[in-house]
């Protein structure tokens, strides 16, 4: 292994994949007003949203 490689953290039940979770939905169309009302529940959401307009990418 390369000296500057680090082991990913899990995935399941990550911020990435509530990041991915509010991506793969977008691009099936959903409007995030819907994305917003189903996973706003979750403890990971605002967070994930928040990078993903950081990132610009909502």
């Amino acid at each position: 292994t390369s000296r500057h490689y680090t082991r990913q953290s899990r995935f399941a039940g990550s911020l990435r994949q509530m990041r991915g979770e509010i991506v793969r939905r977008m691009a099936q169309g959903q409007p995030l007003s819907v994305i917003t009302q189903e996973l706003h529940g979750d403890p990971r959401f605002a967070a994930a949203l928040d990078g993903l307009r950081k990132d610009g990418l909502v």
